[in-house]
């Protein structure tokens, strides 16, 4: 369960041998691999990419960065996403492309795993696709029922990760991003994986 007697944000902490950054609103920088976690503090890698492109839902002031879900082409598969919209509201859903009107509603938007409603075969993680739920470094976005920002670092499987982000953190919402050789966090105090250049990096913002 998340502290509740912090009052500066953000601020990161490790519970249940994980990282957390808790924090108010999501930065999202594109950085084409040019850029790693350890030049920005409370970051985490970001969401799935393939050869230097982002192949998963990801829009950065209303603006499509990546509009398709990981496995839509291949298993013609939707996946989650947390978002916040132009109303400023947060939101957990279910998408496969977000076409140019659907578009309108959205100020950023993450896609990944969906840990809520956890099912790795209805978003298409199946297959040479299902290493990401191996026991290695797993990053995550999640939203509190308060309504904040946090994002995630563990080792371990999908499944305990997803056990770790919706029980023992009690998140309301969560998905599980990028993994393994790519999965890096800088909370401010600790690095892991710094050295690793990445597609796109989501900072907690306060």
């Amino acid at each position: 369960m998340l502290l509740k007697d912090k009052k500066t944000f953000p601020y990161a902490e490790e519970l249940h041998e994980g990282y957390l950054i808790l924090g108010k609103d999501l930065n999202i920088i594109y950085s084409a691999n040019k850029l790693s976690v350890s030049e920005i503090k409370h970051s985490i890698s970001g969401t799935f990419q393939w050869q230097n492109n982002v192949c998963s839902i990801l829009i950065k002031d209303g603006i499509p960065l990546g509009r398709t879900s990981s496995h839509k082409y291949t298993m013609n598969a939707p996946e989650s996403l947390i978002a916040r919209l132009i109303d400023g509201s947060l939101v957990y859903r279910s998408e496969d492309y977000l076409d140019n009107e659907k578009l309108k509603e959205y100020e950023w938007a993450v896609g990944g795993l969906g840990l809520v409603d956890y099912n790795p075969v209805k978003e298409g993680f199946v297959g040479k696709y299902s290493e990401v739920l191996d026991d290695i470094g797993h990053t995550g976005l999640g939203i509190t029922h308060d309504d904040d920002i946090v994002c995630l670092y563990k080792k371990c499987s999908a499944a305990e990760f997803r056990d770790w982000a919706m029980n023992k953190l009690e998140l309301k919402y969560a998905i599980m991003l990028d993994s393994g050789t790519i999965a890096a966090i800088n909370t401010g105090e600790k690095v892991i994986n710094g050295n690793q250049k990445q597609n796109n990096i989501l900072q907690v913002i306060g």
